[in-house]
């Protein structure tokens, strides 16, 4: 048998170890609960720590991660839910920007960020005040409807229905709870793609997307 052979042999999942750790936890009856801290207010992942924690140990030393889509979406799929609705709303506007980059990457920034507030605004989420807020001082150019379009557009929307599906099957808020979670998540996601709390912060003028 080759160096290699035993790699393909391993029958354990293969899930981060951490993860794994979590999972032994919450079968012996621990509660977890997620933190995060940031050096500033952007969603950028260098500045980003994941931290977890015991629920009922508050004044423990939690696990430190750098942000990872993979650690997060471990712990939303074990149930692990952020310390408090604030919290998760900045956690699942990183969730939101990890899930789009792919269609961004695809699409190209100007089309990708035309085509997210165009459906934004025509599925009325710009009647949510959080969400509204932020839209108002956003301006992009209309998308090109062309053969890319639908995909575009069905592939954010998927997206961010994907996320109302977690916080609700996975960490079971109540349909009420996810809303100002998403809705919260969602202002700040937009908010961070176009710099609009920077901008009204210096008086600039309205960013093109």
């Amino acid at each position: 048998m080759s160096a290699i052979d035993k790699f393909f042999k391993i029958e354990q999942e293969q899930t981060h170890p951490f993860l794994r750790s979590i999972e032994k936890g919450i079968a012996s009856g621990i509660t977890y609960q997620v933190d995060i801290h940031r050096e500033n207010c952007m969603l950028g992942s260098g500045s980003v720590k994941i931290y977890v924690q015991i629920a009922s140990q508050p004044g423990q030393v939690p696990s430190e991660y750098a942000w990872s889509s993979e650690i997060n979406s471990g712990l939303i799929h074990l149930k692990v839910r952020a310390v408090d609705e604030s919290m998760e709303s900045f956690r699942f506007a990183l969730t939101l920007r990890d899930s789009m980059k792919e269609i961004e990457t695809r699409h190209g920034n100007g089309y990708f960020n035309s085509v997210l507030v165009e459906l934004l605004k025509e599925s009325k989420l710009d009647q949510n005040e959080p969400i509204g807020d932020i839209l108002k001082d956003t301006t992009v150019y209309p998308p090109n409807r062309g053969n890319g379009y639908e995909f575009c557009r069905d592939s954010i929307a998927l997206a961010i229905s994907g996320r109302a599906r977690e916080l609700t099957r996975s960490l079971g808020y109540t349909e009420v709870e996810a809303k100002a979670i998403l809705s919260r998540a969602i202002a700040m996601f937009i908010d961070d793609r176009f710099s609009v709390t920077s901008r009204r912060q210096l008086g600039g003028g309205v960013k093109l997307g």
